[in-house]
Parts: C-alpha cells; structure tokens; sequence
C-alpha cells in the first residue's frame, strides 16, 4: 500500500458540525458535486420537527436510518427509501428523532410553494 493514500475517515454523529435547516432540523453535508450539486448529506430531525411546506426543484431521494418521517403521501421508516420528484411539494413532520442520508440533484424553495 502507498504511503500518500490517505487514510480513512471516521465521524461521530454528535462531534459532527450540523448546519439548521429550519427549527429542528439539520443537516451535515458529505458530498458535493462540482458547481455544488448534487449532495448528500446526513439529516437529523428532533422529536417534534415540523419541516414547512416546500417545493422540490430536482430530484431527491432520502434513506431512513433511524426514527420515522412522515408527509402527506406517507411515512417512511428505517431503512425506507423515499424518492421527491422535480416540482414534488411537501412537508414533514416527526414525533421521533430521526436521522436519514439525502440525495439532492438541487434546492429546494420554502417561500410561496403554491404561487
């Protein structure tokens, strides 16, 4: 094995550096594409989170690793899979803390999602 391959990285949940995404809400990104899409990023969501209604301006798909989420087409679970196509408005809410990765190919809007 080469000396320069650098070595891996291991990251504590709590030691980690997350950004507010609303009250509640925050996210730690893992990776960014150049000209900064798309991501992937860890979210964590306190019990009790509301995210407010949004729109999705391209796709995104998140994985539910621990606790549940819910919006107004279902709820998804540990180890679900839930995919938000372009144009796909929404909000969440939880009663449990969750954690879960997502995947967005861009931004999402929270101000007047429905025009």
């Amino acid at each position: 094995m080469s000396g320069t391959t650098p070595p891996t990285r291991y990251l504590e949940l709590e030691a980690i550096h997350w950004e507010e995404i609303v009250p509640g809400a925050r996210a730690h990104l893992l990776w960014e594409g150049a000209g900064g899409w798309p991501r992937i990023a860890l979210v964590r969501l306190e019990p009790g989170t509301v995210v407010p209604r949004h729109r999705h301006t391209a796709l995104e798909r998140v994985v539910v690793i621990e606790g549940s989420v819910e919006d107004e087409y279902g709820e998804c679970r540990p180890g679900g899979t839930a995919g938000r196509p372009v144009g796909c408005t929404h909000s969440l809410h939880t009663s449990e803390r969750v954690l879960m990765v997502a995947v967005a190919d861009g931004p999402i809007e929270f101000d007047d999602v429905d025009g």
